[in-house]
């Protein structure tokens, strides 16, 4: 669809090592991204997000003093001026390394800190976010 400049879609855990804790967490993540989406607030998770090269670049990409949200604020900035959405029907299975490492508690609370000090001071609250191998 050309009105579309922004697809996001949900994300869980590969079958073969998917918990209780994982299939809840991407299941609520999810249905947030859903609903966010639905609203015109745009939102998508890193691990898979879809964005039309000239919607890219007329926002100017990502915003690179952001250690954390870098991915919901691309989307959310999109969402200004341009149609984005959220298609159940596309599906990312990657390997939750950082929630398995660090625990399910801890990662809800990274990613609220985050998102609230980006919400109101329009940064990101984490200072590192090293990859996890």
């Amino acid at each position: 669809d050309p009105r579309v400049a922004g697809v996001a879609g949900p994300q869980r855990a590969r079958p073969e090592i998917a918990t209780w804790a994982d299939r809840v967490s991407y299941g609520i993540s999810n249905f947030n991204m859903r609903i966010s989406n639905a609203l015109g607030y745009g939102t998508a998770c890193g691990k898979f997000m879809l964005v039309r090269r000239s919607a890219f670049e007329q926002i100017r990409g990502f915003r690179e003093d952001l250690v954390a949200y870098e991915d919901g604020d691309l989307f959310y900035r999109l969402s200004r001026t341009h149609r984005v959405i959220f298609d159940s029907g596309l599906m990312i299975y990657h390997g939750a390394r950082r929630p398995h490492k660090i625990g399910w508690t801890r990662m809800w609370w990274i990613w609220t800190v985050n998102i609230l000090a980006y919400m109101f001071l329009g940064k990101s609250a984490s200072k590192d976010w090293a990859p996890v191998r």
